[in-house]
């Protein structure tokens, strides 16, 4: 019941064990509660740090973190269940993928069965040599009478009747091949949702765990050190540097951005300093901006990337981040917020002809932060849309064929085509 050959095959399409994958799942749900319980009491400890006997230097900065902690670790609870939840979904998923292609094989098992047995019966009654290189799967109604074109009348109905149930069979063989292969993709795609999901809990909490930066400290000396690194012309200016500190002071990723920036892994890439400069800029709106892109930037290096050129404008277009992949190619990212518009869909296809014109860019990807759930978007035709638009069929849109969309939604991430990486290329 195992020989997956006969669906042209060389394994088993669907490994795994879905009763492992549930015992995980019953582990870190038992951690959530745990982390709960710890965050609830963390909690009612903060709650009554005033009654704390604390005097010093150190008794401000000590019940700061009194008050931020249960703040982080109340992030652990429900990072724990959505990683609980993703697998448990995907657990359900690998059990139907599984059972799908058992029967699939089980069908194609009958069918090659029918379609040897078939094939057997014309050899025992028409003079045809075997073939030596194994099956023969042209039986059919036509050539059955080709290679019984010599005989009687009364055999080659007989042939043509044996090759007429061959080719029904070789047909059934075929479409319980498909089956396979169709429960393949499906978990495939359920694979990908699953660990976008787990991504997007863990980077939740590991996003939750930066806080502003805090000022005349060790890490805002490095900062300013690593904005000396960057060319003359390209450093923020004296007063712009200010306003920038004073920004990621209130920042709620304002110590991850300046990690990111001190660490110096930046400096010398194209247009890295007029991102950082867009932070200070009178238009309140581009600190926001130039975060996305230098967190985004951050994850593609985490993964392997290292030739980066930040707001790249080749051939006219625009291109928040361009990298080079591993391969040999390129990729471009363009990074937008949606503010909820009544339409989605075209409020990203009103910046797709930046992507469509930059230049010496072979993938290019359009990732939005979106607000909505995965059903809702499904439902509301989104989806399905923009996968139009990205096989060059959408009645309206001429501009987007052949990029990838990936949509991060309030429950998940959407990717068009689906199974795509966002991270081409990387590790």
């Amino acid at each position: 019941m195992n020989d997956w050959s006969v669906l042209g095959l060389q394994k088993n399409p669907i490994p795994g064990n879905p009763a492992r994958i549930m015992r995980l799942v019953a582990q870190l749900r038992q951690e959530a509660e745990q982390a709960e319980n710890c965050a609830s009491r963390l909690q009612h400890i903060a709650g009554r740090s005033a009654n704390l006997r604390m005097e010093g230097e150190y008794a401000p900065k000590f019940r700061q973190v009194l008050i931020n902690l249960p703040r982080e670790s109340a992030r652990l609870g429900p990072a724990h269940r959505a990683c609980a939840n993703a697998l448990s979904l995907y657990a359900e998923h690998l059990q139907q993928a599984q059972l799908e292609a058992r029967n699939a094989l089980s069908l194609g098992m009958g069918a090659d069965a029918q379609y040897k047995n078939a094939l057997r019966q014309f050899y025992s009654l028409v003079p045809v040599i075997p073939s030596a290189g194994g099956v023969w799967r042209g039986l059919n109604q036509s050539t059955a009478l080709y290679y019984s074109q010599q005989l009687p009348a009364h055999i080659r109905e007989i042939a043509a009747r044996i090759g007429n149930f061959a080719a029904e069979a070789e047909r059934d063989r075929q479409r319980a091949a498909q089956l396979a292969r169709r429960a393949e993709q499906s978990l495939l795609e359920a694979e990908q949702r699953c660990a976008q999901a787990i991504l997007e809990a863990v980077s939740d909490v590991r996003a939750y765990h930066y806080a502003p930066l805090v000022r005349g400290g060790d890490l805002e000396q490095r900062f300013r050190d690593s904005i000396r690194q960057l060319p003359g012309d390209k450093r923020p200016k004296p007063h712009n540097l200010e306003t920038i500190l004073d920004r990621l002071s209130t920042h709620p990723h304002g110590q991850e951005i300046a990690e990111i920036i001190a660490s110096g892994r930046f400096a010398k890439s194209q247009n890295f300093g007029p991102v950082i400069s867009a932070m200070g800029s009178g238009k309140k709106r581009l600190l926001q901006s130039s975060v996305d892109q230098i967190r985004f930037a951050n994850d593609l290096h985490k993964r392997g990337f290292r030739d980066f050129v930040f707001d790249y404008k080749g051939g006219g277009g625009d291109v928040d981040i361009w990298v080079r992949d591993s391969p040999g190619g390129s990729v471009g990212y363009q990074l937008k917020r949606l503010n909820d518009p009544r339409n989605p869909v075209n409020e990203i296809n009103r910046y797709l002809r930046q992507l469509k014109k930059a230049k010496e860019v072979d993938h290019k990807v359009m990732l939005v932060d979106a607000r909505g759930t995965l059903a809702e978007w499904r439902s509301k035709g989104y989806v399905k849309l923009l996968q139009q638009v990205h096989e060059g069929t959408h009645p309206q849109v001429r501009t987007g064929k052949g990029f990838l969309f990936f949509i991060r939604l309030d429950d998940g991430v959407i990717a068009i085509p689906p199974g795509s990486s966002l991270y081409r290329g990387g590790q």
